[in-house]
């Protein structure tokens, strides 16, 4: 995708989709179209500028989710800026760390902001009245002149394994990411996007803002999703005739365990839904006993922050345990120790705040996986997760697999922890399902007679829930760090 492709898909959008519906407030009922969107984004340009905020400056977006903050995102596109989003339910202390990073110019808000983000702007303020910039809606030189491979987006991972750090892109990789796998998933202006991830992760912006806009859809923004909110979870999606879910594996475990009406069910059996896993492993269990239950197939994808989309199953290719196909451009290596190297056309431009650049376009992922015979790509584990005890290396995915296949748990979580002598020993971080006295001598000796001595357990943990940060993605840090407190 050259700079005039990017230029001719965002004129397709904002002209000849000028009056089709592209964003949703669900719960005021408020809407956009595409062309009132531009609109709304010209309007925050103007009030920007009047700012003193120019091509190239750094702008921290502490929004909670709302139709503002996409169109705040767009705004950063149109002027050049170099949007950094923050998450407005993180705590100072992370907060701080991401800021002591950043050389912002401004900060813009919905809500108001800690007393340590200086230099805030409402943006309640720039959207009201009308642009002056009536005019330019649907000229060329307001979509050609944009620089689409210059620096865009720097969104900070968690932290939960680490100092966070600062993932870089252009506009143009998102939005190259994301018709790769509109195309794939067989996306397009029927889909209604349901919207409920933070608007301040990598999946809230590119799955469900980028995504639905390169595909000619419509977005529907609803609560973020957390546990208080989820006996309404279908409410905004049957309201709004939702017919895409980006899943993530915790949402869908706990729909299962907490949705007891059959308002979703009936909603879900009645409505042609594509929903696409991402963010963490799908457990094939999991998988099964949702598709049973809400009749929704799940097509598990792949990606990473610095990687964006770079694989799917799709209608047609859906294997269980399987992440699918790379998309177009994108290839797969499996390196000498097992780990995934990703080479895409849209890698990240580089870490923030990391010297190194990104090297021959090749990144090495972190996960273990194998290439399937029809070039697939399965994920086997994660190499940091590796447990090394006594010089044997130990898959923790194997054991848990092994242990969710048992019937006697919820879930679990294996983890290595330091051991003088065996250099580390198995840990088990379990919620149990039902009661059952003998567990854990039970699943010991499954795991024993089904992978082998090397995969004994040193350690059961029953917990009533695991740790898990804001995408859902189990926080094995913290697991660690309960167990040697």
């Amino acid at each position: 995708m050259r700079e005039n492709d990017v230029a001719r898909l965002l004129r397709s959008r904002f002209e000849q989709q000028s009056n089709d519906i592209f964003i949703v407030d669900a719960a005021t009922g408020a809407s956009l179209s595409y062309g009132q969107f531009l609109r709304a984004v010209l309007r925050v340009r103007e009030g920007l500028a009047r700012k003193g905020l120019r091509k190239s400056d750094v702008l921290l977006s502490y929004m909670s989710n709302s139709i503002e903050t996409a169109i705040v995102y767009f705004t950063a596109l149109v002027m050049g800026l170099n949007i950094v989003p923050l998450d407005v339910e993180r705590g100072e202390q992370d907060l701080r760390e991401t800021i002591s990073q950043v050389p912002y110019r401004a900060a813009i808000c919905n809500a108001p902001p800690p007393s340590f983000i200086t230099d805030g702007i409402q943006v309640g303020a720039l959207t009201a009245g009308e642009t002056r910039s009536e005019a330019a809606v649907g000229e060329a030189e307001l979509f050609e002149s944009l620089a689409y491979e210059q620096l865009y987006l720097t969104t900070f991972t968690s932290g939960s394994t680490g100092a966070p750090k600062g993932v870089m892109h252009s506009f143009r990789n998102l939005l190259r990411s994301s018709v790769a796998f509109s195309s794939r998933l067989g996306l397009g202006k029927s889909n209604v996007f349901c919207h409920n991830l933070p608007m301040s992760y990598m999946a809230g912006i590119l799955n469900l803002i980028i995504l639905p806009f390169a595909s000619g859809g419509r977005v529907v923004v609803g609560r973020r999703f957390s546990v208080s909110n989820l006996a309404g979870f279908w409410n905004a999606p049957a309201r709004y005739s939702v017919n895409t879910f980006c899943f993530i594996p915790t949402e869908l475990a706990l729909l299962l365990k907490l949705d007891r009406g059959s308002e979703g069910v009936e909603y879900a059996r009645r409505t042609k839904i594509i929903g696409f896993v991402a963010t963490a492993p799908l457990k094939p269990q999991l998988k099964q006993a949702f598709e049973e239950r809400y009749g929704i197939s799940l097509y598990e994808s792949y990606g990473l922050s610095e990687t964006l989309f770079v694989a799917a199953n799709y209608p047609g290719r859906d294997r269980a345990g399987s992440v699918g196909l790379p998309l177009d451009g994108v290839s797969f290596e499996i390196g000498a120790d097992g780990e995934v190297l990703i080479r895409t056309p849209w890698m990240f431009l580089g870490y923030s705040n990391a010297a190194s650049p990104v090297q021959e376009n090749c990144f090495p992922s972190g996960d273990l996986g194998e290439i399937e015979v029809d070039g697939g790509l399965r994920i086997t584990g994660r190499k940091k997760d590796l447990i090394i005890r006594g010089g044997i290396n130990i898959s923790p995915r194997r054991i848990e697999e092994l242990l969710d296949s048992s019937g006697a748990i919820e879930e679990c979580a294996v983890v290595g922890v330091d051991d003088e002598i065996l250099g580390e020993k198995v840990v088990c971080f379990f919620v149990p399902k039902g009661g059952d006295p003998d567990r854990v001598k039970r699943l010991s000796r499954e795991v024993a007679a089904g992978l082998g001595k090397d995969y004994r357990i040193d350690k059961f943990v029953e917990l009533r829930a695991l740790p898990r940060n804001v995408n859902g993605k189990l926080d094995r840090q913290a697991l660690r760090r309960s167990y040697t407190q």
